[in-house]
């Protein structure tokens, strides 16, 4: 027989995992979201980060377009695949 904190602790692990996989569930249902809803800090976000990494910052219609082939793409295209998109 488990002792009164034992079963707590079961309790409270199984409510994380049952916490974890709704996480992992929704994660990619969001991402897609976002990438449809072309969020404005979405493409301000990826507009800074490319600025950052190669000093020219894009417009929000090209973070747009890169969004919009990643939304269609609906999995991790190829790079050639993003590029087509431009």
């Amino acid at each position: 027989m488990m002792s009164g904190d034992a079963l707590e602790a079961a309790r409270t692990d199984y409510r994380d995992a049952a916490r974890l996989r709704q996480i992992t569930a929704t994660l990619p249902r969001a991402w897609a979201a976002l990438l449809e809803s072309q969020d404005a800090l979405l493409i301000e976000l990826l507009a800074d980060k490319v600025e950052d990494m190669c000093g020219y910052k894009p417009d929000p219609d090209t973070c747009s377009r890169f969004l919009s082939a990643l939304a269609a793409a609906r999995s991790t295209p190829t790079l050639s695949e993003l590029a087509k998109a431009f």
